[in-house]
């Protein structure tokens, strides 16, 4: 009898190992939130001051944009005399404007001519031909 109750309780115990455990509550799956890189609107950098170069035929930059307020130099470098001329584009009935008549600038003469208003402008040279520098002001 003592070899039943001894099975017995070896059977009960096996049989309480492998009875199921009371279900845990299913603990649900979080989806790691992607981490967002905030990126910063870009506008194109203004210049606060900038230097205009005329060599012989050839000016460098052709096109600037700028803050008003901003002073701009124009240098005439080599042998090429040049008339230099600030035009304000047209705006509504008014058409360009000559703003400012340089004159003739020579081999190392250098002008500077500040734009206080945005709008659209160009600065002309005679030898050049056309327009040497379409300037946008902000």
């Amino acid at each position: 009898m003592k070899k039943y109750l001894i099975l017995l309780a070896a059977i009960t115990i096996l049989l309480m190992g492998c009875a199921q455990q009371p279900a845990q509550p299913a603990t649900p799956e979080t989806t790691p939130t992607p981490e967002t890189t905030e990126i910063p609107e870009t506008t194109p950098e203004i210049s606060a001051a900038s230097d205009i170069i005329i060599k012989e035929r050839e000016v460098t930059p052709s096109t600037l944009e700028i803050s008003a307020g901003t002073e701009v130099s124009i240098s005439v470098e080599g042998n090429t005399p040049h008339i230099i001329q600030i035009i304000k584009a047209a705006e509504g009935s008014l058409g360009p404007r000559v703003l400012e008549n340089f004159g003739t600038i020579t081999n190392g003469g250098k002008i500077t001519y500040t734009f206080t208003d945005p709008g659209m402008y160009t600065i002309k040279s005679s030898k050049v031909g056309s327009v040497i520098v379409a300037v946008t002001v902000k």
